[in-house]
């Protein structure tokens, strides 16, 4: 018999180690380019909402405190959550968020939507313990 026979089969719950790393790096990038477009475009986003460039950094403020506040609590809720449901509530919330804030009509609306986006964004990478990567869905 082979090698291929005699060895046990992969988990189901493993999945291909490719997809994995796709599904993780992708939502990753996204949050990165999101965060570079709101720094290299906010002084065109506060000018289409008429406001100017030092009311517009509130915009930036709001992000990076959100993520300040959310970052310490993220291995908890992984933890209360379950990692995969966590990583897809984030997911989905910052598409819904990263969505409405360029629906924005006020500078209200962007800050507060700002937020929403940071909230799970810095997350979707940082939800599974480094020595835990490989049983990632589990």
């Amino acid at each position: 018999m082979t090698d291929a026979v005699l060895s046990p089969s992969r988990s189901s719950a493993m999945g291909n180690p490719w997809l994995v790393a796709a599904v993780v790096v992708v939502p990753t990038f996204m949050e990165v380019l999101d965060t570079t477009i709101a720094v290299v475009a906010l002084r065109y986003i506060a000018g289409g909402l008429s406001a100017t460039v030092d009311d517009g950094e509130w915009v930036l403020t709001s992000y990076l405190a959100a993520n300040a506040v959310i970052l310490p609590i993220t291995g908890w809720l992984s933890a209360h959550l379950g990692r995969r449901n966590y990583f897809l509530a984030s997911i989905a919330i910052f598409t819904l968020s990263s969505g409405l804030c360029g629906m924005a009509t006020s500078l209200g609306q962007l800050i507060l939507l700002a937020v929403a986006v940071c909230s799970p964004a810095a997350r979707l990478c940082c939800s599974t313990p480094s020595r835990q990567k490989s049983r990632v869905w589990r």
